[in-house]
């Protein structure tokens, strides 16, 4: 029954002996072996010694200002005959977004770790290459190669980050081409193995504005309780006071907007609709007006449940904000486009560009931004307590769309209870 006792021992401590990433080891020391009798006690049991772990801690820095990808979570193996490699490599996103002149940059890490067994010696390298093709650039420039060495022996475990930090000056997008490679050998040179994994995503690079952020509570359309009723909750400043605010150089262009905005003020929304449609058409060298063009035929959308033109036409406009550098706009474009993916059943997606958007509203200090995407995230969170929060943040804030978001959570509260 004492060996029993023993082995209970090991089965509920051994957890508890593996604390953080610190790596302890167990030595069972046996002593002579004894005949059992069944019925007879144990004379003699197994000591149980704590032997010193052997363990680099991983340090794992961060800060805000770094917009933080993970590569890989490499693990590297050692033992007597072999080596192996195992990238365990992460997805990465088509797109980032960050503000470079708020000293912010790029970090490329990759978290790694390594195990040496009983009387192995081996080394390797965990290293990072990046390519980059610059806004207005003619070609690829190598912007880093970054190494980390890898050598152990005996039982050993270690644990560390290989991180590549980048800085980018000039405002626009930028294509990224990664490669992190990975190998390991032992001492005699008998066993080698390595492994790459390649990565390609675009990263936007945005300066901060001059003015500070626009007043989203200026910018609401007619139409625009409807859809609040419904739990949508979208940024309006993509609206941009609506065709009665803007202006073309094209005198092709500006007849159509005389169009739209009356239109707009007679309750005429199909042919509204319609003349934004013709004025996007007409314009050309305009890239600001065509994005807004975009936007607020993408609003006009989803007041028609037209999610896929919806999706559409606020995908190419977030192309020209990034273009032209325009980043309260791109803020309040990737929240609609968010907003609308998630609607359409594509909420991880969405759900994704909702958090890019709320980074960068959070950057600029566009704080009413950040409140309308956690206002949408309680609404597909079903959390009720944090929507009642941020309806009374955006009511203090001057935003209409507060009255109809509460109207929608009564309605929403009521056939809970039924």
């Amino acid at each position: 029954m004492k060996l029993g006792r023993i082995l209970l021992f090991l089965v509920v401590a051994l957890p508890m002996l593996l604390v953080g990433y610190q790596l302890v080891e167990l030595e069972i020391i046996p002593q002579a072996a004894v005949e059992l009798t069944p019925g007879a006690p144990i004379e003699s049991e197994p000591q149980i010694q704590l032997v010193a772990p052997q363990i680099v801690a991983l340090e794992d820095y961060n800060d805000d200002a770094a917009l933080e990808v993970i590569l890989a979570y490499p693990h590297v193996l050692f033992q007597p005959d072999q080596t192996t490699v195992m990238p365990f490599e992460q997805g990465t996103d088509a797109t980032y977004y960050l503000v470079g002149d708020r000293d912010q940059w790029l970090r490329l890490r990759a978290q790694f770790d390594a195990t040496w067994l009983d009387d192995t010696y081996g080394q390797g390298v965990i290293r990072t290459e990046v390519n980059v093709f610059p806004p207005n650039a003619t070609d690829w420039e190598q912007w880093a190669y970054d190494e980390s060495w890898l050598e152990g022996w005996g039982r050993y475990f270690y644990q560390d980050l290989h991180d590549t930090n980048l800085w980018f000056d000039q405002p626009g997008p930028y294509k990224m081409q990664i490669t992190l490679f990975m190998n390991s050998y032992l001492e005699d040179g008998n066993a080698y193995e390595e492994a790459r994994t390649n990565y390609e995503f675009e990263l936007v690079n945005f300066s901060t504005p001059s003015e500070g952020a626009p007043d989203l509570t200026a910018f609401q359309p007619p139409f625009a309780d409807t859809l609040a009723e419904q739990g949508i909750v979208l940024n309006w400043s993509a609206w941009d006071y609506g065709p009665c605010a803007l202006h073309s150089d094209s005198g092709d262009v500006t007849p159509l907007l005389d169009q739209a905005c009356a239109a707009l003020e007679n309750g005429d929304y199909g042919s509204l609709q319609e003349r934004l449609f013709e004025a996007l058409n007409a314009v050309t060298d305009e890239p600001m007006l065509q994005a807004t063009l975009r936007d607020q035929i993408g609003l006009m959308a989803l007041f028609d449940g037209q999610w896929n033109i919806a999706q559409r036409h606020f995908s190419e406009a977030l192309q020209l904000w990034q273009q032209i550098n325009h980043v309260h706009q791109a803020i309040a474009t990737l929240h609609n486009l968010g907003v609308t993916l998630a609607f359409s059943d594509r909420h991880e997606e969405g759900e994704s560009l909702l958090w890019k958007s709320m980074a960068l509203a959070s950057t600029t200090e566009n704080w009413l931004a950040t409140s309308l995407t956690w206002m949408q995230f309680a609404v597909f969170w079903d959390d009720d307590e944090n929507r009642w929060n941020n309806i009374e943040q955006l009511r203090d804030s001057g935003f209409e769309q507060a009255e109809p978001l509460e109207r929608w959570m009564e309605t929403a509260e009521k056939s809970q209870d039924n």
